[in-house]
C-alpha cells in the first residue's frame, strides 16, 4: 500500500512538472509574439517582421527554460574516489 501511494505521488509531480513545462513555453512564445506584433503595429509596419523574431525569441526562451528544467530534475551521479586510490 506504501509504495501504490509513493508511485501515486510521484506521478502526479511528474504531470504537475510537465504542466509546467509546457506552460511556460507556451506563454514564452506567446508573450513575446505579442510584444513583436505590438512593435509592428506601433511603427506602422506592413509586413509582420517583428512579430516573427518576437515568436523567434519567444521560442528561444522557452526553449532555455525546458533545458533549465531537465537539467534541474536529472539526477546527479557523484563519484567515489575511495575506490580511485586504493
Amino acid at each position: 500500500m506504501i509504495m501504490a501511494e509513493k508511485k501515486k505521488k510521484h506521478w502526479a509531480k511528474a504531470l504537475a512538472d510537465a504542466t509546467n513545462m509546457v506552460t511556460t513555453f507556451a506563454a514564452a512564445v506567446a508573450l513575446c509574439g505579442y510584444v513583436g506584433y505590438w512593435l509592428d503595429q506601433k511603427l506602422n509596419h506592413q509586413d509582420y517582421w517583428m512579430t516573427v523574431i518576437g515568436i523567434l525569441l519567444g521560442l528561444a526562451t522557452g526553449i532555455k527554460s525546458l533545458w533549465d528544467k531537465m537539467q534541474q530534475s536529472k539526477p546527479t551521479i557523484t563519484k567515489n574516489t575511495d575506490n580511485e586510490n586504493n
